[in-house]
């Protein structure tokens, strides 16, 4: 697949695996027909470079997508259209994922925070445990738990029913990739040349 004019940075699946979403240092997000191996929208309006995008888990016609300037944004692919704006990270938006039973948006940043937006654009979360930037986000399938992934090689694990969240030590390098599998084991890869596995 080709189109954009910069490096790209991130991509996300549909949950159908029919269409592929693409973020790119050339500030744009482009939507692709994996079957046709096709472009079939763009997305323009972020003013820096696009690190993140991903698919809602709760609306599959929506996604979220986080950018090096400072904004979250929430599309519709019905329409094209930006349907909200979303500030309060003081760096770069590195990471943004999407809850899978409801439409609240989480996002993480350069500057240490995690942030859970509602969908009115309020917070509902504005989390500080991590010491350094904060660089992967993951959901549990089943929506009880989201992780988060830091530069400060820490893992923190929030139990959104309970409003509780554990710490996780274990890595010495940056926390680059986190999965949760479908019985709730949290997969963890890092810098380090190790993965872990975490059983909540």
């Amino acid at each position: 697949l080709t189109g954009h004019r910069g490096g790209v940075t991130d991509c996300d699946v549909s949950r159908d695996g029919e269409r592929l979403l693409s973020a790119s240092e050339d500030k744009t997000i482009r939507l692709w027909s994996l079957e046709r191996g096709e472009p079939i929208q763009q997305f323009t309006g972020h003013h820096e470079a696009v690190l993140s995008c991903c698919f809602s888990g709760y609306d599959s016609e929506l996604f979220a997508s986080g950018s090096a300037d400072q904004t979250i944004r929430v599309w519709d692919m019905r329409t094209g259209c930006l349907i909200r704006s979303l500030r309060g990270h003081k760096g770069k938006v590195l990471c943004v994922a999407t809850a899978v039973d409801g439409p609240q948006v989480v996002s993480s940043g350069e500057d240490g925070t995690l942030r859970m937006w509602n969908p009115d654009g309020g917070m509902q979360i504005d989390q500080e445990g991590h010491m350094k930037k904060v660089l992967c986000i993951a959901f549990s399938e089943d929506g009880r738990y989201f992780a988060s992934g830091s530069a400060d090689a820490s893992i923190l694990c929030w139990n959104l029913k309970e409003e509780k969240s554990v710490l996780l030590r274990g890595h010495t390098g940056e926390v680059n990739q986190l999965l949760f599998t479908r019985d709730l084991i949290l997969l963890s890869v890092s810098s380090d040349a190790s993965f872990r596995l975490w059983s909540l």
